[in-house]
């Protein structure tokens, strides 16, 4: 209620307190803060060359290049395979990542197929295209640059896609899933799945209901059948 609107920043001291005293600290590894940091500082005077190029071709001062499509679930193992930790390095946070699960199961197709378009005039870039999450109408172009050991370069048409600071989560889930996830299904899996083991099936359960012959019932209820739905 507004009564307790003055009283809002005594509560939150409060709740601070609480949380300092008895919940773990929720950072725990500092030791590569200052590394960071530095790689911040240094990204933040960069441009993004890919986007650069990528506008040069549609503009007509690079050459035009044919791309072909691939489903990228059993091939290109050039692209660099990477864990956890070294993904939330390149992406300089877990927001990405923890976005880039669900754009990645929506890419996939039913087959388990998972498509992006290779070119024989670059091996060092690949494109897909991601469905927005918030638009039907909107798919957004993704260009990803690399070699065998690293991704060294990025650019997504979506409105945060340019940025060399970390990327967006459209070019979060290809690198996710090119780099991780292929290789490790699990990790797809939501957290909400695995509470399907604790629901019983209905198709375990017989469809006809155990009528008693001798309770006083119609024909027509005695005819009815019952099933979970």
């Amino acid at each position: 209620p507004n009564t307790m609107i003055e009283k809002i920043g005594d509560y939150f001291r409060i709740i601070c307190a609480i949380i300092n005293r008895y919940r773990p600290v929720f950072v725990k590894d500092t030791s590569k803060d200052q590394q960071i940091g530095e790689k911040i500082l240094k990204l933040l005077r960069e441009t993004n060359k890919i986007k650069t190029y990528v506008e040069n071709i549609k503009n007509n001062t690079e050459k035009k290049l044919k791309w072909m499509p691939m489903n990228a679930t059993n091939s290109m193992p050039n692209f660099p395979r990477m864990n956890f930790d070294e993904l939330q390095e390149l992406t300089l946070g877990v927001y990405q990542l923890k976005q880039a699960r669900a754009y990645i199961t929506e890419h996939m197709t039913s087959e388990g197929a998972y498509s992006v378009k290779i070119t024989d005039q670059r091996q060092d870039l690949l494109r897909a295209q991601i469905q927005s999450r918030y638009k039907n109408n909107t798919k957004y172009d993704i260009y990803i640059q690399y070699d065998p050991k690293n991704v060294s370069g990025w650019y997504c048409t979506c409105p945060n896609g340019s940025r060399v600071v970390g990327c967006c989560a459209h070019i979060a889930s290809i690198m996710y899933y090119l780099s991780f996830a292929r290789d490790n299904l699990k990790a797809l899996q939501p957290r909400s799945s695995l509470y399907y083991t604790t629901i019983t099936d209905a198709q375990d359960y017989s469809e006809l209901s155990d009528v008693d012959s001798d309770s006083d019932v119609s024909d027509d209820d005695s005819n009815t059948l019952y099933i979970l739905a």
